[in-house]
């Protein structure tokens, strides 16, 4: 399947979890339950292959629609595995023996041992590529091993990254944080990994701390010594190490250390005084402080980074207008379209409502109605309405006569909303 890693931020919502009703798929899965299922396929001398799986996920629905229910697919099946199904709600305790933490998972069996693991969708032609190799024996894990061993010393970051995720999917957990470690450490600007470093990169080391001790620790030295850094000579850090610092601090430690960061500098005409950090990377460090304190709906705070509001507003219909390209809608139809445009619109509509009330918070009335405006002009409607009022409740800006209205608006279009009526006039 293509790396959700390289899809543009705004493609990534709708790869991850398009919601597609799901097809019957077929004869492929027995009726057996995973133990007996196993003795089966152990008595016939068939590997056995375990779906996990959830109602809610949607790209195991994909794959039940897309993979299961395919005549090829179950003709590869025939004859070579047992197929089984868990459904890790209704199975926690399969789940766990299985190792099971991100759906859809595909493990195989031969003789009770596992020999291989796909985490992630596939769709038909990318399973059957799987699946060859695991009748070839290519993807077991010995053939795992001995791949990672000969890239011990490399420096393709790429291929150091394609391995990483083959190991956190084969629960090879030692394995992957040296990965981790290596690519955290040497993946810098200009590479293609960079974009992904501290997100989806972050996020895979995040989870492996969780089942594996070591991997946390790892995270927390190299947040410690970032943050000894902050705390004896801000000056010093370029861009990339407060990009580094701000990501480690959200994901590991609650965003503590920024909290008490801000809350120690000065405040000059009502903004945080960042003169301590180096002119270039001062840019970046206030839209991440602003990003990191609107997440929390802090809006004081967030007013107090002095983001460039307006910029955050041609950010937000730039990145809109682009997602809406004909060009790129035209690749999708029916219910994922929907499911996108849907998606978009919503993205917009909080991250100028969230402008919209930082603004008003900080004074800047022109800016704050120039957010109202545009989202007003771009999605006219009752849900961008609520989600205005919502924002400036959240930021504790109830007295605004303009809420009142925008209310109103959203009620002649058939939107209930006498409980927030009741929240801004304070009842």
């Amino acid at each position: 399947m293509p790396n959700p890693t390289l899809l543009h931020p705004l493609l990534q919502p709708l790869f991850l979890s398009c919601a597609l009703f799901a097809a019957a798929p077929g004869d492929l899965f027995t009726d057996l339950g995973y133990e007996a299922a196993g003795a089966r396929a152990r008595e016939d001398g068939l590997l056995l292959l375990v779906d996990a799986t959830a109602e809610w996920c949607g790209p195991c629905q994909r794959m039940e629609r897309e993979t299961w229910a395919k005549s090829a697919v179950i003709e590869a099946l025939d004859g070579a595995a047992l197929a089984v199904q868990v459904d890790v709600d209704e199975q926690p305790e399969v789940a766990r023996a299985l190792g099971v933490s991100a759906m859809p998972t595909v493990v195989v069996f031969r003789d009770g041992t596992e020999v291989a693991r796909k985490v992630g969708y596939m769709g038909e032609a990318a399973f059957l590529d799987w699946w060859a190799g695991v009748e070839a024996g290519e993807e077991t894990f010995d053939a795992l091993l001995v791949e990672d061993d000969a890239l011990a010393g490399s420096t393709d970051a790429d291929a150091r990254h394609a391995m990483l995720q083959r190991l956190l999917d084969a629960r090879e957990d030692e394995r992957a944080l040296v990965h981790l470690e290596w690519l955290w450490d040497n993946v810098g600007e200009g590479s293609s990994l960079v974009g992904v470093r501290t997100s989806f990169m972050l996020g895979d080391w995040v989870q492996l701390g969780r089942r594996h001790p070591p991997a946390r620790e790892a995270l927390v030295e190299r947040l410690d010594a970032l943050a000894r850094r902050v705390a004896d000579d801000p000056g010093a850090l370029d861009a990339g190490a407060w990009r580094d610092w701000i990501a480690l601090e959200k994901n590991v430690a609650d965003g503590r250390g920024i909290t008490a960061w801000t809350e120690g500098l000065p405040i000059v005409d009502g903004v945080i005084d960042l003169s301590s950090v180096d002119p270039a990377a001062r840019p970046g460090v206030r839209e991440r402080l602003f990003s990191f304190f609107l997440r929390r709906r802090d809006f004081a705070a967030a007013a107090r980074t002095g983001a460039d509001l307006a910029g955050e507003i041609d950010d937000a219909l730039r990145s809109y207008k682009f997602a809406l390209e004909p060009e790129r809608v035209a690749l999708m139809h029916g219910e994922a379209r929907e499911l996108y445009e849907s998606s978009t619109e919503g993205r917009l509509r909080r991250a100028l409502a969230d402008v919209h009330a930082t603004a008003v918070v900080a004074g800047r009335d022109e800016v704050a109605a120039r957010a109202a405006t545009e989202l007003l002009d771009y999605l006219d409607d009752a849900e961008s309405r609520v989600a205005l009022v919502r924002a400036c409740l959240d930021a504790r800006q109830r007295d605004r006569p303009e809420l009142l209205v925008w209310l109103q608006e959203a009620a002649k279009r058939g939107e209930p909303v006498d409980d927030l009526r009741r929240e801004v006039q304070g009842r």
